[in-house]
């Protein structure tokens, strides 16, 4: 009897653990994230972070030597950006601008959601019962997006994010690499009195690829769950076709990365695929 009451206990403070595990996990999907770190040509310690609001916008705030200094909210695709200033760590000002008209959001109803399948990820560790899961990928495409970014403004890191994201309907990830890109091919200045300037006028297209990848356990009985949203951007400042990716994208099937999460996401433990369909 003691033995069984002590096996009891242990399979409640297991179970307690893996409640505690997802609930953690599901917090770390909605809170503020450091996308980007660097120094100015003064010394400040720049950081840049990015928070997801229940609203699907997104705010991306800028901290100079760890003090608030500004943040700026925009949904991605929209044209508009609502930026705040503070001082002190008080909120002095605040404004709502139309940056672009240009984001192609009709071509999500032209084309519409095209669903393809990726293939099947397998857990074969020759001990429990074999698991399958088959992937498919929710895409929206919005092809031939433009914005131009004229010469001689001069902005925060975060606002320039931003833009990218509220004009060509950028995940973070993607215009962080674009902000970047630019700066390295002289299109933007570096941070200089931690401000970045348009060096000459540049159109910026782009074809975005919004994606969810999907999973189906078909081997047991469980619910279908998706990851969370990813990206592929095919970008062209003036320098040729470059390719960003942000978050779970197709790009990753048959990494462990991608099949850890969606092992954790369907299964509730992180398993390490053993073999890929479709690679």
């Amino acid at each position: 009897m003691n033995k069984i009451k002590k096996m009891m206990s242990l399979i409640l403070v297991i179970a307690f653990m893996f409640s505690l595990s997802a609930n953690a996990f599901v917090v770390a999907d909605n809170k503020e994230s450091v996308i980007y770190n660097c120094v100015s040509d003064t010394g400040t310690q720049i950081r840049i972070t990015e928070l997801k609001n229940s609203d699907g916008s997104f705010t991306y705030s800028e901290y100079w030597d760890e003090k608030l200094q500004e943040s700026h909210t925009t949904v991605p695709g929209s044209g508009f950006v609502t930026s705040e200033t503070y001082k002190n760590g008080k909120k002095v000002s605040i404004k709502t601008e139309k940056i672009s008209d240009n984001f192609s959001t009709s071509n999500y109803a032209t084309t519409g959601r095209q669903d393809r399948t990726l293939g099947y990820m397998n857990y074969n560790n020759g001990i429990i019962a074999p698991i399958s899961i088959l992937c498919y990928v929710e895409e929206y495409y919005s092809p031939n997006n433009s914005y131009v970014v004229n010469a001689n403004i001069a902005m925060g890191l975060s606002e320039w994010i931003t833009r990218f994201v509220g004009a060509l309907g950028f995940a973070g990830g993607v215009a962080t690499g674009v902000v970047t890109t630019m700066m390295a091919d002289k299109l933007l200045s570096g941070v200089i009195n931690n401000l970045v300037t348009s060096l000459v006028t540049t159109n910026v297209t782009a074809n975005v690829y919004d994606q969810t990848i999907v999973g189906n356990c078909t081997t047991h009985s469980k619910p279908e769950r998706r990851l969370p949203k990813g990206q592929i951007a095919y970008v062209n400042t003036g320098s040729g076709l470059k390719i960003y990716k942000d978050g779970y994208n197709t790009t990753m099937w048959g990494t462990g990365e991608l099949g850890r999460q969606m092992f954790w996401r369907v299964w509730g433990t992180e398993y390490t695929p053993t073999s890929w369909t479709g690679l």
